[in-house]
């Protein structure tokens, strides 16, 4: 396939998810930038004084949370109330009147507040654990608002342009840089539909590029697309491919040769003799 063209495979503008000044631009215009770098950050004091509230909310909770001693104490005094009570019945069947009523009915009312505080004591331990969760809740919603003041890079590419400028305010939505993909590349072209007799989407391609100061060089590829409509007046199809650039010597804009590769290893190059391929635009 002659005559086909290299274009961005993603040119991406990174807007601004909260409101603000903005507080810093960390990578400048052409700047190469991995994926997760820091490309901006709105200013997040506030934001970041939220964060550490929340945090220690969350610690307070965990610590209120922690009912082992109160339910140890409870479950003792339990133990305690049942054995007082059982001395006294005892007492009360080996000698009649030994242990008068009043003092009976005392102990068992002692045991009943035991056992009720052990049920108070666990009702109290579901409630606050609860709370703790709902505390850690709100510690990430308070750490995803933080994080939404920064603008990290969704890929590895390159800064193109800066729409806004440090101090500027911004709104969310409104777009802060432009980045572009290089280390992928689409290859763009048409091909002759004669020559396909079967779907070629996702063999192999072979690029073939004049770089200056270079003599011809190969890329290796993947077929990702083929229209599935024919050009009524050239009987071409329009195909696209994505091309390795790992180390970014491929530029966009760029003239190329390409070959679909099919799985039995056979070269389909298309646009000899009456079957011109041509780039997307190009007249005819």
């Amino acid at each position: 396939m002659q005559s086909v063209y290299l274009r961005l495979s993603e040119d991406i503008d990174v807007p601004a998810r909260e409101p603000g000044v903005l507080s810093e631009i960390a990578s400048d215009e052409g700047a190469l930038v991995e994926a997760g770098a820091l490309l901006a950050r709105v200013e997040d004091r506030e934001a970041r004084l939220g964060r550490d509230r929340a945090a220690l909310e969350v610690e307070v909770a965990k610590r209120q949370a922690d009912k082992n001693i109160e339910l140890g104490i409870a479950r003792k005094s339990l133990v305690v109330a049942e054995a007082e009570l059982a001395r006294a019945e005892r007492s009360r069947q080996a000698v009649r009147g030994a242990v008068p009523q009043a003092e009976v009915d005392r102990l068992q009312l002692e045991l009943d507040r035991a056992t009720a505080q052990i049920l108070q004591t666990e009702r109290d331990a579901a409630t606050v654990m609860v709370t703790a969760k709902l505390k850690e809740a709100e510690l990430a919603l308070a750490e995803l608002r933080l994080e939404r003041h920064t603008m990290l890079s969704p890929l590895r590419g390159r800064v193109i342009e800066h729409y806004k400028h440090r101090g500027e305010w911004v709104e969310p939505g409104e777009n802060v840089l432009r980045l572009v993909r290089l280390d992928v590349l689409r290859a763009e072209g048409f091909v002759d539909a004669a020559a396909l007799a079967t779907d070629p989407t996702g063999a192999e391609v072979s690029l073939r590029v004049n770089l200056p100061g270079r003599s011809e060089t190969t890329f290796r590829g993947r077929l990702t697309f083929v229209a599935p409509e024919v050009e009524p007046t050239t009987g071409q199809v329009l195909v696209r491919a994505e091309i390795e650039n790992k180390d970014l010597t491929l530029r966009p804009g760029l003239n190329a040769e390409m070959t679909i590769i099919p799985s039995d290893g056979s070269g389909v190059s298309v646009g000899e003799e009456n079957a011109t391929a041509r780039s997307p635009g190009e007249p005819e």
